[in-house]
């Protein structure tokens, strides 16, 4: 068997351990859309090539699934990778930015591999000790800086691509555009079921 099968067959080994354990995270609720299959696709290929140079974003409304997709995605890259994925949410956004100014935070945004669940719900903008901090904006710019561009960033939000320009800006929009698929990932409410 060649190296090009070899990792078609290993791609679509983990497409069906993420959409299963998917299925199982969602329980009665699940049903599959070409937006799901799509993003497990995506994520897929990253988990498998991780030498890749493209994340994955999942954008859509509320209540769709994207946090438990991302979640069953982390566990099956830390199963399948030797360096696991460091899950970031939203809530703590600020306290990792602050951490890159030397004070204390459990998560260290500069790993290569980063999900970052719901950006979009953080606050714009934090004073700490007078100082402005743009935790999201931060975060990307430092990893876009980064000498290591061996870096990959999992992340859902529920802003659709021009109210991510709007908010974080065009640069900061052209650098998650150029690192990262976003994936729209539309659908009903399931929570609302």
């Amino acid at each position: 068997m060649n190296l090009n099968l070899m990792i078609m067959d290993l791609i679509n080994e983990v497409y069906d351990e993420i959409l299963e354990n998917y299925k199982i995270s969602v329980g009665v609720k699940f049903v599959m859309t070409e937006y799901i299959d799509r993003a497990i696709k995506e994520y897929s290929n990253c988990i498998v090539n991780n030498n890749s140079k493209k994340g994955v974003i999942v954008s859509g409304r509320t209540g769709t699934g994207k946090t438990k997709l991302l979640e069953t995605v982390i566990e099956v890259w830390n199963k399948y990778n030797k360096v696991d994925m460091e899950y970031l949410p939203s809530s703590k956004l600020s306290t990792v930015t602050i951490k890159s100014e030397g004070y204390n935070s459990t998560v260290d945004f500069r790993m290569p591999f980063l999900a970052i669940d719901d950006f979009g719900a953080e606050p714009e903008e934090i004073k700490y000790f007078g100082n402005s901090i743009t935790p999201f904006i931060d975060i990307i710019q430092y990893r876009y800086d980064m000498k290591d561009k061996r870096k990959i960033l999992f992340a859902t939000t529920n802003l659709s691509p021009k109210m991510i320009s709007d908010r974080y800006g065009d640069r900061v929009f052209s650098r998650l555009k150029g690192d990262n698929l976003i994936i729209k990932m539309d659908g009903e409410d399931n929570r609302k079921k």
